[in-house]
């Protein structure tokens, strides 16, 4: 598990508590990432988790390749015109403990997680990682 050292909070009301919780009808199948339409946002990306009806996630990379990426939830919804940059068919999206496990259907970068903790001033922190970054 990549998550052991991690505080075991996971914030937020948008992740079922429990896969029964998930319609089927309402899974999102596709995983992806878009640029932000906010020009003035520090993190340029934007991520659809495919987790329930998705999460929607703001992003300073588009794939953790080198380190861990910084996410934080997204104010809006996902942009009626996205400018994609990713998109990729979702083999696994499960929620387990803190994290979300997801497990992409292409050959390269296809299994991450995301981490969702607490900061030490109590403010959510959601961390992209696979394991490869996790190690560094």
């Amino acid at each position: 598990a990549w998550v052991a050292a991690v505080s075991p909070f996971c914030g937020g009301e948008s992740l079922p508590a429990r896969a029964d919780e998930v319609t089927l009808d309402a899974v999102i199948d596709r995983f992806v990432v878009a640029r932000n339409p906010d020009p003035d946002s520090t993190l340029p990306f934007l991520v659809r988790v495919p987790l329930g009806q998705g999460i929607v996630l703001r992003a300073k990379l588009p794939w953790p390749r080198t380190a861990k990426v910084y996410c934080h939830r997204a104010d809006d919804a996902w942009p009626v015109e996205p400018d994609i940059v990713d998109d990729a068919g979702v083999l696994l999206c499960e929620r387990r403990g803190v994290a979300v496990e997801l497990v992409l259907d292409r050959g390269r970068d296809h299994r991450s997680q995301f981490v969702f903790t607490r900061l030490a001033n109590g403010r959510e922190a959601i961390f992209w990682q696979t394991s490869k970054t996790n190690q560094a």
